[in-house]
């Protein structure tokens, strides 16, 4: 089937089909497929519909051919208002993307913030642990020293209880002899 790209009316150009989508080029493949299925679709149907007429048009003369350009020139005025429509479209497109990559890097950074809240957590855990295992050490080392301690106390005090007898028998022995001597 054949579809015309020109609709001349005394000399007039009613319609360029290239020219009606000028924003395909700025579609993705498959919505552009979409819109151009559509439209054979809508163009297959308006032939189908306008065959009978075509042929009535031969004997009627160029009344069909006033109405299908006027048709066409509805045609693209609608699609003409449509475009600003596919523009706005197309840049929400554009700021839902831009939007998504937003939020997306907003997510990282957040999950970045609580890997580190964890890890910062875990450091603090760490820490009181290394406090809690250094004071019990040092509990350790004070309770040896005091035990030592204990121990050093315990064999002066049975040296000076030596060094005390020593010096009672001594001073004893010294009475002893200033007697005999006397």
């Amino acid at each position: 089937m054949s579809i015309l790209t020109e609709s001349t009316n005394e000399g007039d150009i009613t319609a360029d089909h290239e020219h009606l989508w000028p924003t395909f080029a700025n579609l993705d493949p498959s919505e552009e497929m979409r819109l151009l299925r559509g439209r054979i679709a809508q163009l297959e149907r308006q032939q189908s519909t306008n065959s009978p007429i075509l042929s009535a048009s031969f004997d009627n003369g160029n009344e069909v051919g006033d109405a299908d350009t006027l048709g066409d020139r509805n045609k693209i005025e609608e699609v003409m208002k449509m475009e600003p429509k596919l523009k706005e479209v197309k840049q929400l497109k554009e700021e839902m993307k831009n939007t998504k990559e937003s939020v997306g890097r907003k997510f990282e950074r957040m999950e970045e913030w609580k890997r580190v809240a964890q890890l910062e957590l875990e450091n603090n855990a760490l820490q009181a642990k290394i406090v809690a295992l250094g004071q019990k050490q040092l509990q350790n080392v004070q309770k040896a020293l005091q035990e030592k301690m204990g121990g050093n106390q315990k064999k002066q005090q049975q040296s000076i209880d030596q060094l005390q007898k020593s010096s009672a028998k001594l001073s004893d022995g010294q009475k002893e002899i200033g007697e005999k001597s006397v």
